[in-house]
């Protein structure tokens, strides 16, 4: 409350940063390389290489650009400190947010819509239940329920499989997506622990992660997206600790239970359930219609079962663009790459030869 509150704090707090940073090493590559323009992803407070780009743009007078990718990074990464030029953002929520909580004037944020949800104005992007049965080798039920776990940071995941598998039916399919973040080598037990509870259970279907191209977990390939896509735009029920993926339930009007109770009372950690609701970004969205917050066991249970047998509230395939999703998603059209690229030509051309 002191940091938003105090503006002359912050300020001095951004010069001395650019101070104190010697991007010498980084200005020398511009300048050998000729570049008059850097495009950065993320905030500089979490990736220090980023103030390092930022610092050695200001020195050499060329642009810089940040391209906001995530849901949650404008307000659970704190305060972004050293200011690019510019920034892209989804939609009017997470100009707000970098308006209200990171001092950017607003001349310099520009929506340019998500490029991830983008991908639903692709006619065919979300697959249909043979597509599924076709990745998963197995038979996948009509109704299924679907888990979307939380990051492998999270260590109650596994314990909340166990135990929504354990007070079901039997013959209630669960299917669960991994989050991508479990392919991490620190995480190879977790995950581990997940193929062997996979091997040993029935009517559980796992969607592990997979790595194609990239070497890097999290940069899901476009067949990855589209899967998960898919799986919740084909389930009945919709089990989530607040992820970002509970946009795409609401894209595809399916019924989300987010678990917003602490699994175990002794859990210090920073991802307490208990708290999620109160984060800037996903308090805005508890209002949907279609979200629904479990505060207990029991209630959890007693939700997925009255949900399990209503008839479908979509086929899959209709696209609800609603209040929620226009406001933190911002335009899904298909014209996010092109915004993008006419953008990016723009800030290069007002520095020299794009």
């Amino acid at each position: 409350s002191f940091h938003r509150q105090s503006i002359l704090f912050r300020n001095i707090l951004n010069q001395l940063q650019l101070w104190c940073i010697n991007s010498n090493n980084f200005k020398d590559f511009l300048r050998a390389k000729n570049i008059n323009i850097v495009i950065l992803d993320g905030f500089p407070n979490l990736i220090p290489a980023a103030s390092f780009w930022i610092a050695a743009c200001k020195n050499l007078e060329i642009g810089s650009v940040t391209i906001v990718t995530n849901w949650d990074h404008p307000t659970v990464r704190g305060y972004a400190g050293i200011k690019s030029k510019y920034y892209y953002v989804w939609g009017n929520s997470m100009r707000n947010e970098l308006q209200t909580h990171h001092d950017i004037d607003p001349q310099y944020i520009k929506k340019v819509g998500s490029l991830l949800f983008d991908l639903y104005s692709h006619p065919d992007y979300l697959k249909s239940q043979d597509y599924l049965n076709f990745k998963s080798k197995l038979p996948i039920s009509d109704k299924y329920v679907l888990i979307i776990t939380n990051s492998p940071t999270f260590q109650y995941n596994l314990k909340i499989i166990k135990f929504i598998r354990n007070n079901l039916e039997k013959d209630i399919q669960i299917i669960i997506r991994l989050h991508p973040s479990f392919l991490h080598k620190p995480y190879k037990e977790r995950i581990e622990n997940h193929i062997r509870y996979n091997e040993h259970n029935d009517n559980v279907i796992y969607f592990f992660p997979q790595l194609n191209d990239s070497l890097i977990p999290t940069d899901m390939s476009y067949e990855e997206m589209q899967l998960s896509s898919s799986l919740v735009a084909n389930a009945q029920v919709v089990i989530s600790t607040m992820s970002t993926m509970i946009l795409d339930g609401i894209i595809s009007k399916k019924k989300l239970i987010n678990i917003a109770f602490d699994w175990e009372k002794d859990d210090w950690s920073i991802l307490k359930l208990g708290l999620l609701k109160n984060r800037i970004h996903l308090n805005r969205i508890l209002d949907n219609k279609l979200m629904y917050c479990a505060q207990n066991r029991t209630e959890l249970i007693a939700l997925i079962k009255s949900f399990i047998n209503e008839a479908s509230n979509s086929n899959g395939k209709y696209l609800n663009i609603d209040h929620t999703i226009k406001a933190e998603c911002g335009p899904i059209d298909g014209k996010g790459n092109w915004r993008i690229i006419s953008m990016i030509n723009k800030a290069a051309k007002m520095v020299g030869n794009a």
